[in-house]
């Protein structure tokens, strides 16, 4: 049953007369809430999402905010508007933003080396700067994450894995070897984000503390809270993955004493308050929100789709950040419309199934009037248009590939239909694009995601990690 709690909209101002500042037409949220509601409850039957909860933000208001599902299926517990959910990955623009705080308080500099702010810098990390960790180019990656914890005795494994102390993230991380040079490659990884928290502590003497004085209270998040599985909080959602198409607990019970890459626990009214204070400057400075907001380039000066905690993409003349988390959250950021649409939701990846839990963010969106996702008309960051398929490129690529992924590895299959060529992976399926130098470039996505075809047949996307390899026969 529908959980509708209360809608909130301004009278006047219902259309915008500004131009490329433009607010979002008040007036249309309120015209197309019946075609929302009909569209995330599709979706939430199609992707077996549990329970889920939108906000509607502009400037400083929270326009809409709707509530479906179940919280908790055990106990039959519905979502409401106050529900809390793990955020996992979108804590990391708290991290970032705390890291910022620190520059602004003349504490540090991104430009710093790491070895300045954290003595336990291995030699082969030197040139390792904040800036490196923030924009993920450092060349820690997720392929070997906290490589430490093999190299640990197995009383220490069992006695701390359930609770890892500072010093027990410090000796997981410090053994792992970097991929590539800094600056060279951008690789998302959580490693890096662990070391971020690692500075706040070491400056300020609690990550945990600094977060709460410095961003939750001046910002008005009385929910929110870092993950601490011994306490019981009211309102929190229960996680839950599929296996073998059912649903089952998605088990996250980690408690970690500088969670700063994953552990951040809120819900639609904070996050709302957390989106007007970073359209002021009541936390951050304006100079300190472009450094949050810009596109980041490698040592060649290639732009990356990051920014400091931020997924960054220019589509239709819009300046989009956003963010994903592996526990089904999505925060979504129009950056010159100062519109917002939050999705959070109980359904995450836990290496089982494939789940697809994020993206309804952008269909809300797009139902608003605001078209995010890549399509033909697509100009990327280094400026490269899409072209029509020639026959002999459409043949080249169609086939089927093994995709090799931090993850592990999966049939991919790339085909024609209807005139397109379509690429398909664990249960999900996307349109793709020819570019003006030969790359292709996946539709319908709020980021960019190329891949570069070789002269053997297979393709590796941009930043290498993932490579496609094209079966023979």
């Amino acid at each position: 049953m529908k959980s509708r709690a209360y809608l909130l909209f301004l009278i006047s101002l219902f259309y915008s007369i500004s131009s490329f500042t433009q607010e979002l037409d008040k007036k249309r949220v309120i015209d197309k809430l019946p075609e929302i509601e009909n569209y995330v409850r599709n979706e939430m039957e199609k992707r077996r999402i549990p329970g889920l909860v939108y906000g509607i933000f502009d400037r400083d208001s929270l326009l809409a905010i709707e509530a479906f599902g179940k919280a908790d299926i055990q106990n039959n517990g519905p979502v409401v508007p106050e529900t809390i959910f793990e955020l996992a990955s979108l804590t990391k623009q708290f991290t970032a933003s705390a890291i910022l705080l620190l520059q602004q308080d003349g504490k540090l500099n991104i430009d710093d080396l790491l070895k300045t702010h954290f003595p336990q810098c291995p030699e082969a990390w030197s040139s390792i700067t904040l800036k490196h960790l923030l924009t993920h180019t450092s060349g820690l990656t997720a392929s070997d994450d906290y490589a430490g914890i093999n190299e640990m005795t197995g009383k220490r494994v069992r006695t701390e894995f359930a609770d890892w102390s500072k010093q027990f993230i410090i000796d997981a991380i410090v053994a792992q070897e970097l991929s590539h040079a800094p600056g060279e490659v951008y690789q998302y990884g959580d490693p890096a984000y662990a070391l971020l928290g690692i500075v706040i502590d070491n400056i300020t003497g609690s990550y945990r503390k600094f977060m709460k004085e410095r961003i939750f209270d001046p910002a008005g998040m009385s929910s929110t809270y870092i993950v601490d599985q011994r306490t019981i909080h009211p309102n929190e959602a229960r996680g839950y993955t599929l296996r073998d198409g059912e649903w089952i607990n998605n088990r996250r019970y980690h408690n970690i004493e500088i969670p700063s890459w994953y552990g951040i626990f809120s819900n639609i009214q904070d996050l709302q308050k957390w989106d007007a204070a970073l359209n002021s400057d009541k936390i951050l400075s304006t100079s300190s929100k472009k450094l949050l907001w810009d596109n980041y380039k490698t040592n060649d000066g290639t732009n990356i789709n990051y920014g400091l905690g931020w997924n960054i993409t220019k589509l239709g003349g819009l300046k989009i950040a956003d963010h994903t988390g592996i526990t089904g959250t999505h925060y979504l950021k129009v950056l010159e419309k100062n519109v917002s649409v939050i999705t959070l939701t109980n359904l995450g990846y836990a290496g089982w199934d494939s789940v697809q839990p994020t993206g309804i963010a952008n269909g809300i969106a797009s139902i608003i009037g605001i078209n995010i996702k890549i399509d033909a008309d697509y100009v990327t960051n280094n400026g490269l248009h899409v072209i029509p398929w020639s026959k002999e490129k459409r043949e080249n690529i169609i086939g089927n590939y093994t995709l090799s992924a931090d993850w592990g590895e999966g049939p991919v299959s790339i085909f024609e239909e209807n005139g397109k060529v379509h690429i398909s992976s664990m249960g999900l399926q996307f349109e793709l694009g020819l570019l003006e130098n030969g790359n292709v470039i996946y539709f319908d996505l709020e980021f960019e995601e190329i891949l570069v075809p070789d002269t053997s047949g297979n393709m590796i996307s941009v930043n290498g990690k993932d490579v496609y390899t094209k079966s023979k026969n």
